[in-house]
This record gives structure tokens, C-alpha cells and sequence, in this order.
């Protein structure tokens, strides 16, 4: 799970949306999964608490679950008693609950339960930020969409290009409308997309044979450029 720097201003710009939307409780997801999503959750996490944040992340991706530090004292958790404070996992970045240890999934499917829960858990830091499973790939092992709506102040959907097409785009703002969320923000991922200097050197070689000392040379300008290879 890769980490985005916080000098990135694309990170910059979604943790000044968070902050001045006054959002305490972010939901982040993808569409279809491999988008991004967790690491754009992680990433921000650990833009807040560079600002001198108290901040948790919950973990709630069964397809990507939040790997646990090697001698942290994990325990079972769940959200429908007292648990889901005293089980947290302090961490360098940001504290957290993962999945991998919730003890039973029924009570966070609750709507009522979550939004006590997350109260609770707002009272002692002051950004929650849970990571989703992807929208469009639901199943009986998934917190439900609806179950966050009560509680979320914002959603945050990651759109990866090369992977997601308009339409999945569509489908998954509907899916999370009618499940009652309402401050959506789309953020755009190239994380699959083929970088620019791979493109760029493609259509170059094009005109090899018609202009071989050209192409060569700007070749050559073009490949020193390493942050043109690099999907960001």
C-alpha cells in the first residue's frame, strides 16, 4: 500500500476539501477495487496528523485489509459496545481498527449503531476516516453503504482511469446516493493509467525512420524526465 508524499498537491487539495467542509468522518471507496482508495485513505490520514491531528483510520475493506504492525497487541473488536475504543492500534502515521480482527459484521451493518459508534470514537480523535470496500462489489461480507450515511460527512469515491469507464462511474454515484450519502466527492486516480512518457516516446518512435536524429534526441530529453514514467 503505497503512501502518496504530503507535498503532493493533489493530497494537499483533498486534505484542505476535508478540512474545510468540516468533515470529522471521511468515507473513502473505489468502484471496483484496486483504485487506489486505501492508499488515498492512508495517505490523508497521515496529511492530518502532520497538521497535529488526532486520527483513526477504520478499516472496513475485506479485499484489502489493513496489514497489522508486527508486535502490535491487536485484539478482537466490534462496534456495538465499548471495544471499538479500547482496541485501537497506535501507530506512527495514525491509529486504527482493522477489519481482519472485528469480531462479529452484523452490528455495523446497523445504522444506528454505527452512528453511536463513530460518535464515540469522535469524541477521542478528531478525524475518523474509514476505508470502504468498493461500491460496486457488494456482497454479504460488506458493510453496507447505507449503514455509513448517518455518519460519513463526506464520501470520497476514487475514479481510476484505465480501469473505471464513465459508466461504473455512473452506477457507483447512484449506488451511493440512494444509500443516503450526500456530500460526494470524486476523486480521479492514474493509478492504472499508462504514464505520459510511455505515450509520448510511442508516438515518437513513430517518426523514427522519417526523422531518426530527432527522434533520438528528444528521446533522450524525454527519458531524463523521470516523473513522466511514473504514474502519480
Amino acid at each position: 500500500m503505497k503512501t502518496i508524499p504530503y507535498q503532493f498537491q493533489e493530497l494537499e487539495t483533498v486534505c484542505n476539501e476535508i478540512t474545510n467542509q468540516k468533515a470529522n468522518c471521511v468515507t473513502f471507496l473505489s468502484l471496483t477495487g484496486n483504485g487506489g482508495a486505501s492508499s488515498l485513505c492512508k495517505s490523508v490520514a497521515a496529511g492530518l496528523k502532520a497538521e497535529r491531528n488526532r486520527v483513526l483510520v477504520i478499516d472496513l475493506n475485506p479485499l484489502n485489509p489493513m496489514p497489522v504492525p508486527q508486535g502490535a497487541d491487536a485484539q478482537y473488536w466490534q462496534f456495538d459496545d465499548i471495544s471499538c475504543q479500547l482496541c485501537v492500534i497506535e501507530g506512527p502515521e495514525h491509529d486504527f481498527l482493522t477489519i481482519s480482527h472485528l469480531a462479529e459484521l452484523e452490528s455495523a451493518k446497523n445504522k444506528l449503531t454505527m452512528q453511536y459508534a463513530i460518535e464515540r470514537l469522535r469524541q477521542e480523535y478528531d478525524y475518523v476516516l474509514i476505508d470502504m470496500s468498493p461500491a460496486m462489489k457488494l456482497n454479504k461480507g460488506n458493510v453496507p453503504l447505507h449503514a455509513l450515511s448517518s455518519c460519513s460527512q463526506m464520501t470520497i469515491l476514487i475514479a481510476s482511469l484505465g480501469h473505471n469507464d464513465e459508466e461504473a462511474l455512473c452506477i457507483g454515484l447512484k449506488h451511493l446516493r440512494e444509500s443516503g450519502h450526500k456530500t460526494i466527492r470524486v476523486v480521479v486516480s492514474q493509478h492504472h493509467f499508462e504514464p505520459l512518457g510511455e505515450r509520448v516516446m510511442r508516438q515518437l518512435y513513430k517518426h523514427k525512420a522519417r526523422w531518426p536524429r530527432l527522434t533520438r534526441w528528444l528521446g533522450d530529453k524525454l527519458q531524463r524526465q523521470a516523473w513522466l514514467f511514473h504514474n502519480h
